[in-house]
């Protein structure tokens, strides 16, 4: 059987392999498949890692203060807290004297002490009449043991008087000493004192202020955004915290404010005029250094 023979009876199936062209790859549509590709990946990797954000250095850390007031007049005796100091609630801040309280403190206890001298002297002029009458029964006359009984009645009467006195002025005592306790003033809530304003030794007219609290349960950064921007500023998003005085570190806040225009500021030159608006942005109290007055920078996440 000759080989024409042999191909006839055999089937070969031949499959062509296409050969590879740099051309394919830079078609029109390999490139737009690809840029497509491309460009997803990147916007996933700027969303998730590199997450944009409105950067605005000109922050301060800021919250509500309190005047603590002296609530009577009188010498400034104490003085627990000092400017830059943590106190916490019910923590006594400073105490001081009161001259009005005080004298009718004094003038009271002189009166205690008098009452008690003469119920001492009407006891014993007591025990006395009644020592005499005893004595004297039945060998005096009854007029003399008449005199002796009216000297003892006398007494007796004199020495309850002075009892019912004296319980009145321990009474009005107990209550002037309640009032000199409440001449110690405690802090209101956890705060940090911003200012001192008297010291020791000092004269202190009732509801002047002694010292300033920073309330530490109220307290924000505030910032200000540029107009042009403020639509991209929403309540709630999430804000980067960097401060100055603690390089290296980062703290996680959110956007709890957005001011009116009405409290809007003009920043910049006669050339170069820019209004802006004032926001605040929150913190968790308990993991900051809260400061009041200390420089932050503030990125807002804008995704």
């Amino acid at each position: 059987m000759n080989e024409a023979t042999l191909r006839h009876k055999r089937k070969i199936v031949e499959i062509p392999i296409p050969s590879f062209s740099w051309k394919i790859l830079l078609s029109p549509r390999s490139l737009l498949i690809f840029s497509v590709f491309a460009f997803a990946l990147l916007s996933a990797y700027w969303v998730l890692a590199v997450r944009p954000y409105l950067w605005l250095p000109a922050g301060y850390i800021d919250g509500v203060s309190m005047q603590i007031r002296a609530n009577e007049a009188g010498k400034l005796d104490q003085l627990a807290a000092q400017a830059g100091d943590r106190v916490n609630k019910g923590q006594i801040l400073f105490a001081f004297e009161s001259e009005h309280l005080g004298q009718q403190q004094r003038k009271i206890e002189k009166n205690l002490l008098r009452i008690r001298e003469q119920q001492k002297e009407y006891r014993n002029q007591s025990e006395k009449a009644m020592q005499d009458y005893l004595a004297d029964l039945g060998l005096s006359s009854h007029e003399e043991s008449e005199q002796h009984l009216l000297i003892l009645q006398e007494a007796q009467t004199k020495v309850e008087e002075l009892d019912l006195e004296a319980a009145a002025l321990d009474q009005e005592l107990s209550l002037l000493k309640a009032q000199l306790n409440k001449l110690e003033v405690t802090a209101p809530f956890d705060g940090v004192v911003l200012k001192q304003k008297k010291v020791v030794g000092d004269y202190v007219n009732g509801g002047e202020s002694v010292l300033s609290l920073f309330d530490l349960s109220r307290s924000w950064i505030e910032v200000r955004v540029p107009e042009k921007k403020l639509h991209l500023i929403q309540l709630g998003q999430p804000v980067k915290i960097l401060l100055a005085s603690y390089p290296g570190k980062e703290w996680e806040g959110a956007v709890s404010w957005v001011g009116p225009a009405t409290l809007s500021q003009i920043e910049g030159t006669e050339r170069q005029v820019e209004e802006e608006i004032p926001i605040k942005i929150s913190f968790p109290q308990d993991k900051f250094p809260i400061k009041p007055g200390l420089s932050a920078e503030v990125g807002i996440k804008v995704y």
